[in-house]
């Protein structure tokens, strides 16, 4: 199915914009901290927020107020899952819980939180679907065109608490992308993109440790006329 996207924002374990993702090192990548601007995000709501929430919100919000947006899809592996530990964390040691905490424990809590800060009346989709997230969500954006002109995509994560470090959890890194999907260009800087389901479930080997965000960023920001295989969908350049 052809679509087309614009506005790509992309931030990373030491990348800062789209641009820094022509290179990519899981290796080099996971010793680095992410540099969050959280600038455009309210105080009041800045304060509550969690790190993945203010890595969503933080490459979100600039997009809406530049674009007019007639659906959302957000997507995360895992969510709010330091919100949720510290929650069980608390219910072990019969503690009080936060209300805070419990009401930012849930997945689409950063949806919740742009759509009250950005007084939107529109759709929002939260999506998870484990190491093949941004996939699915993209499918999911991609599909609401049959509906909508213009879709908010943002796919992002926080680094996994440590309690889960025995666990050896692959694509371990904190990251954020979020663009503009709609049906025909909204600007002469729009591009032209086809994706399919991949049945052949291939990767290509130098991203096999690298959250499939992060590829397509990489992929993107390249001038890489080959398609970009993921596990489940493959995403091509159109050229004129």
């Amino acid at each position: 199915m052809k679509f087309y996207i614009d506005s790509v924002a992309a931030i990373a374990q030491g990348k800062s914009n789209i641009l820094d993702f022509k290179e990519i090192s899981y290796s080099e990548m996971i010793n680095q901290d992410i540099n969050i601007d959280t600038s455009t995000i309210a105080p009041a709501m800045r304060r509550r927020c969690s790190k993945s929430s203010k890595i969503a919100l933080s490459i979100s919000i600039p997009q809406i107020h530049k674009h007019k947006v007639d659906a959302v899809v957000f997507a995360s592996q895992h969510g709010e899952l330091a919100n949720t530990i510290t929650i069980f964390k608390d219910i072990s040691n019969r503690e009080i819980l936060s209300p805070n905490a419990f009401s930012q424990s849930v997945h689409n809590t950063p949806t919740g939180l742009m759509s009250i800060q950005q007084k939107l009346k529109i759709p929002f989709n939260s999506i998870a679907a484990g190491t093949e997230t941004f996939e699915m969500a993209l499918i999911d954006a991609v599909t609401q065109l049959q509906d909508y002109d213009n879709i908010l995509f943002t796919c992002y994560d926080d680094n996994v608490p440590e309690i889960f470090e025995e666990l050896d959890i692959t694509n371990n890194l904190a990251y954020g992308i979020s663009f503009i999907i709609s049906k025909k260009p909204i600007s002469n800087l729009s591009s032209a993109l086809n994706i399919e389901t991949n049945h052949k479930k291939s990767l290509l080997q130098e991203y096999s440790k690298l959250p499939s965000a992060i590829s397509f960023a990489n992929w993107y920001t390249n001038e890489k006329r080959k398609p970009l295989l993921l596990p489940s969908i493959s995403i091509e350049k159109l050229f004129n």
